[in-house]
Parts: structure tokens; sequence; C-alpha cells
């Protein structure tokens, strides 16, 4: 809150107001502010692999060019851009000089939570490519022990050849925005503080997400997915990140897009959740590859059947939120082409009309490091606004 350039500071957990912002503070507050939205803007303008000269950067962005000189001086200074030779804009006059993001400036470390049978670890860098990779099996019929991540990133930070940005960990189940996962049935986890842990050992920032909401991100930011979207994970369970106007949609519980436990058949299976009928008690991988191993023959119809169910279950958000897209990631025994085609035709069969456009249902091109690019997505987005 702002008035003659002061602001009242509230604290909510004290009851109320506990003090005055003063001039000065409040001006170098903005400043900074100002400062990074800078910085942002002319990263955003170079990312991730575009060529341009601080005058088609001043007029892609609307900021001054003096501003943008001064911008692009402290990326330089920081290691993030880089001076790779004059530019021939083909027009008489002084040439501009070409800039880049170097991409191996800085590093990332991810960790992904989510496959089925081995914890994945990635050194990114800023335009996400994996530079390191490595996987450490995993029973995830047991609980999994928080030492077992944190080693697997004092590893990685090891292999990284570059400053490390940030820390990413991708987690099923509920994660709040402080980093607590709330619940993970998958990793055994209740209420722990993964975030916390990590941060105690390495001195950087570390982000917690929800590995469909990372997968959202990495879509939106690598995918070409655009500012509304559903990323969908079939795997043992069901998982959603929903984008609208290029934020994800939380909740208030922290359970915007578990879309899994919506029951779609009351007098159905009994799910693990406690509630029958969930939409996970019949499309999830297990229990699709389940019916097909036990009759083979009607393998296309079931994918065909578990896509109908799953596209009547996505009909209803689709259509309030007006989703024009929505990805799936997962097996490609099972996230294929007949079943995708059944999710399409069943949401646009129930969603477009004269004034609604048809919806783009797709399987995801990010292929098996859809989550690590959608960490290495959410470090860039909160270290660097990009």
């Amino acid at each position: 809150m702002q008035k003659d350039m002061q602001s009242n500071l509230f604290d909510a957990s004290a009851g109320g107001r506990i003090g005055v912002l003063p001039n000065n503070v409040l001006a170098k507050v903005n400043s900074s502010a100002i400062r990074a939205a800078n910085r942002a803007l002319v990263l955003r303008a170079l990312f991730p692999r575009e060529t341009k000269s601080r005058a088609e950067i001043a007029r892609e962005t609307g900021l001054t060019r003096v501003t943008t000189s001064e911008v692009v001086a402290t990326l330089i200074e920081d290691g993030l851009v880089l001076e790779t030779g004059v530019r021939d804009s083909g027009n008489r006059g002084k040439k501009g000089i070409s800039l880049r993001i170097d991409p191996d400036s800085r590093h990332m470390v991810v960790i992904d939570l989510s496959q089925p049978d081995a914890i994945v670890g990635a050194v990114t860098n800023l335009i996400g490519q994996v530079v390191y990779r490595k996987e450490e099996p995993f029973r995830f019929d047991k609980s999994l022990e928080t030492d077992t991540v944190v080693n697997m990133i004092e590893m990685l930070v090891d292999a990284a050849t570059s400053p490390v940005l940030a820390v990413g960990i991708a987690s099923p189940g509920v994660v709040s925005d402080s980093g607590v996962v709330i619940r993970s049935t998958s990793l055994g986890w209740s209420n722990v503080d993964i975030a916390h842990i990590v941060r105690q050992r390495f001195p950087v920032h570390v982000y917690v997400h929800n590995d469909a909401n990372g997968a959202a991100l990495a879509e939106e930011q690598f995918g070409g997915g655009g500012s509304d979207l559903i990323v969908i994970h079939v795997a043992r369970g069901l998982g959603a990140g929903v984008m609208v106007n290029n934020q994800l949609v939380h909740g208030s519980n922290y359970s915007g897009g578990e879309i899994g436990h919506v029951v779609i058949r009351p007098d159905g299976k009994t799910c693990r959740c406690g509630k029958r009928g969930c939409l996970e008690t019949c499309v999830s991988s297990s229990v699709i590859d389940q019916c097909m191993a036990e009759d083979p023959a009607r393998r296309r119809d079931i994918l065909h059947e578990a896509g109908v169910m799953m596209g009547n279950a996505l009909s209803m958000p689709v259509g309030m939120l007006d989703i024009p897209r929505v990805v799936f990631y997962g097996p490609s025994s099972i996230v294929n082409d007949t079943f995708i085609g059944a999710v399409g035709a069943t949401i646009n069969d129930a969603v477009v009309t004269g004034f609604r456009t048809k919806v783009n249902v797709s399987i995801s091109r990010l292929g098996d490091d859809i989550v690590v690019k959608g960490e290495t997505a959410a470090i860039l987005r909160n270290e660097l606004g990009i």
C-alpha cells in the first residue's frame, strides 16, 4: 500500500500494522524492483538463443537506449550476457554489437521425484539444456529418505562446472508455495519441509513444485504452450498442472490440478485416498496396463475408453476456464494417438460452440525430461524473471 511515497507494513500473524516504510527506503525498494524488471526484460528479449544489438533490444522492450546500455553492462559484468561481434543490420551508420545469453554462465541443479522407478537428477543451463544427468534406482513402495535427495543434490553440485543459480525439486503430491511436501503417497511423505532441509546444506535458493505444475512451466517456456493450458501426467496416479494467464493455479489448499481424486464413478473401485470411483482408479497407468494385460485383444478399445473418461473429466475445467490447449505426458504405451484422439474428441464434443474454437489436445514433445525442464523454467522465472 503506497501513499505519498510511504508504505504501511502489515504482519498478519501479529494482527495488524507494525510500521511505516520511510520514503528513502521505499525509493530504494522501488529502484531495486525497477532494475530487476529491466534486467528481466532484456534477458527475455535474448532468451533462449536470440542474438540482438542494444538498439534492437531497446526497440523491442520499450526501454530507452541509455537504460538498455546500463542494463546490458550489468548483465555482461555478471557474466550472463556475451558480446559476440559486430552486427550488420544492412543500414548505414554505426554498426551494433551482437549480444546473446551465455547459457553456461550459470547452472541449475534439478531433482525429479516423479519417475516410476528412479530418482532423476540433472544439471541444466540457462537455456534448459541438460549438461549432466544422473539416475538412482529406487523402489517407491517404501518411504523416500530425505538424505537420499540431499546426497543426490550434493553429487550434482559437484558435477556443475559453473556457479549454481538455485536448486529445484519436483515432487508428486501436494506441495506448498514454501516448499513443504504436504502429502505425497508415492514418496511416503507428510509435511516434509524438503526446501528447508536442502537449504540447510546448500547456500542457494531452493524451489519445490508439484511435478505436473513443473511440467506446465516447461510447456509454457520450452514447448510453446502459451499462457493458458493444462498439462496432464498419466502415471501411477494422475496429476495436472493448470496455467491461466501465464500463472500456475495452486488453489487455496495447494491442490490445484489434483484431478486424479475427482469421483467419476460413485459405485466404482475404492481408491487409495479412501473414496470410491476416483478418476485415478479408471485411468492411471497401472490400471490401464493391467486391463490391457488381461485382455490384449481389446488393447485399442481399452485405450479409447480410458481417453473418453479422461475427456469427460477434463471437459468442465477446460470449458469453464476457456483453455485452448491440453498436453499429456506419460508412458508411450498409453499416451499415444488412440488415447489422445479419444480425449480430444470427447472434450471438443462437449465444449466447442459457435464462439468457442477447437481445443488442441496433444502429446508433449519435451520427452522424458519435461519435469527437469519444468523445474529449470521455475528457477529461471523466480531468479531471473525469464
